[in-house]
């Protein structure tokens, strides 16, 4: 598992997820952790409602 730390030295880390990282260590951990979740929880709907906009429905040969 990767530690905080090592996500906020990494070059790679985007500034978003860095400044929430930054953030959520002053927070208490399961007030972060359940914001974290939640979230999780909407993107991951926003990504199903973006991708299921943009299929093409199977074309119907014949």
């Amino acid at each position: 598992m990767t530690s905080v730390n090592a996500v906020l030295l990494d070059p790679s880390t985007s500034n978003s997820l860095r400044q929430r990282l930054q953030a959520d260590l002053t927070r208490d951990p399961l007030d972060a952790l359940n914001d974290a979740e939640c979230l999780l929880e909407l993107s991951q709907l926003r990504v199903k409602e973006v991708l299921s906009a943009h299929t093409c429905s199977p074309r119907e040969e014949g």
